[in-house]
């Protein structure tokens, strides 16, 4: 089946154009992965979405302000594939308590977590401006030791007082697509 991005008509899949409004059909799984977007506007927990910054495997993640206090956040909300898989849901959560835990400069902040009324869970965390140390890397070419050593040194800080706080948690390895400088 295809659908209207803009009026959700259903249409077989050998049409094209949807018949209401003109617009190009675009496959049902599209128009749900559409559908699961946050727009500008919507409120999720606290905070009020302002646009999209990322998007992963696992979910998509959004800028989002408090609007009173004007606090800037990241909200980051799974997929529906993931949201309705119990065990991933409680990987999520699992996630969201680890890192509630550690209180380090270098790790970030988590202040909510819940469900939209869509089914879609939700964190909601400290936002951080920069790039990914891996893009840096990929910027910059190879670091010299006068940059590499802090920003190590800034890495190890923080895996060690992750793992001060797992508790006995297995730490997952750490990639550069994480790693903000």
């Amino acid at each position: 089946m295809a659908t209207c991005p803009e009026c959700r008509a259903r249409y077989a899949d050998d049409v094209a154009v949807c018949e209401v409004d003109g617009a190009r059909l675009l496959p049902d799984e599209v128009c749900e992965s559409l559908d699961d977007d946050l727009v500008k506007g919507v409120v999720v927990g606290e905070y009020v979405i302002e646009q999209k910054i990322g998007e992963g495997t696992f979910g998509k993640v959004y800028r989002a302000e408090h609007p009173v206090i004007g606090k800037a956040a990241a909200v980051k909300v799974l997929n529906r594939q993931y949201s309705s898989d119990p065990s991933v849901v409680s990987r999520f959560v699992a996630e969201a308590r680890s890192v509630n835990k550690i209180r380090h400069r270098n790790i970030i902040d988590i202040f909510s977590f819940g469900t939209l009324d869509s089914g879609l869970q939700y964190l909601v965390m400290e936002l951080l401006d920069g790039q990914t140390l891996d893009a840096y890397c990929k910027q910059r070419g190879r670091l010299g030791p006068e940059e590499a050593i802090p920003i190590l040194r800034d890495i190890g800080r923080a895996l060690d007082a992750a793992q001060e706080a797992a508790y006995g948690a297995v730490m997952n390895p750490v990639e550069g697509t994480i790693l903000t400088v």
